[in-house]
């Protein structure tokens, strides 16, 4: 009887386990999406700040041209590393997408 019980715990256990790694993966999907969003309004505003003080020559809220290159310079590629590991924690859905979209 005490063997049936603990393989019932162990078994419940694993089940549990699993259902954590489960909900810290969605966890960590939540806060990567977030970033992405959060630098993605970052870029879109400074790339609206670009094209004004291209346009004009004045400054975008006390910031000249070259400082918004800078935090664009920044921004791109912390975007591009967000991506690449958006796309490594999302794998399995995006090829469960690709073999929906091209199934003939």
């Amino acid at each position: 009887m005490n063997s049936i019980c603990s393989f019932q715990t162990f078994l419940w256990s694993e089940v549990y386990s699993q259902e954590v790694k489960k909900m810290n993966i969605v966890k960590a999907r939540a806060i990567l999406s977030t970033l992405l969003l959060v630098v993605f309004l970052g870029v879109l505003f400074i790339m609206m700040g670009v094209l004004y003080t291209s346009k004009t020559g004045h400054s975008f809220l006390g910031m000249n041209k070259n400082q918004l290159f800078r935090i664009r310079n920044v921004l791109g590629p912390l975007m591009n590393a967000l991506i690449i590991v958006h796309f490594g924690l999302n794998w399995g859905m995006y090829k469960r997408e690709l073999k929906v979209l091209f199934k003939k």
